[in-house]
């Protein structure tokens, strides 16, 4: 559902995912071992953060990033410093996270309107052929097929579909240029 893809738990988790997967990325370039950035990663991603301090720290600092890193780095080993948010930036992970948690909620529109025009696929197969009265200012008009209402219930979703669709492939080109 949509609140546990844009919720503060699922905002702390993407901004997790990113500073984790950006360690992973130290190691394949050769900034740290692959076995220190992998460490790195593993422990942005299990390390138990503090919301109250989240909260605390965005209050002082104006950005939630800054205490997330405190508390990630405070927790790890001194060794893994140097593989944890090293050359990033607060904006980089809130950004990127946030496309995340799009790419997500904009999975689950797509899934819902699919499903909506789905079921008026079956209703047409299954009754698209009667005939009902047409309707125009809320007097009666000439006889229309089923089919010809199911279709333009269906088609704006279709559009919207084929929007969301490209939304997201632009979401995803624009982790690129972050």
């Amino acid at each position: 559902d949509l609140s546990k893809v844009l919720g503060p738990d699922a905002q702390l988790d993407a901004m997790r995912q990113v500073i984790a997967a950006y360690s992973r990325a130290l190691g394949y370039v050769g900034v740290v071992s692959a076995d220190k950035a992998e460490t790195s990663a593993e422990h942005v991603e299990t390390v138990d953060i503090s919301v109250s301090e989240l909260q605390a720290g965005t209050a002082t600092d104006g950005v939630v990033v800054a205490n997330l890193v405190r508390q990630i780095k405070a927790a790890a080993p001194d060794d893994l410093d140097d593989a944890i948010y090293v050359g990033m930036t607060s904006q980089d992970v809130i950004d990127t996270a946030w496309i995340l948690q799009l790419r997500s909620g904009l999975t689950i529109l797509r899934t819902r309107l699919s499903t909506v025009v789905d079921g008026l696929n079956n209703l047409d197969q299954k009754f698209g052929q009667n005939v009902m009265s047409g309707r125009t200012r809320m007097q009666l008009a000439r006889p229309i097929k089923v089919s010809e209402r199911i279709r333009a219930w269906r088609q704006p979703l279709e559009g919207h579909i084929r929007r969301l669709d490209q939304v997201q492939e632009d979401l995803l080109l624009s982790l690129i240029h972050i």
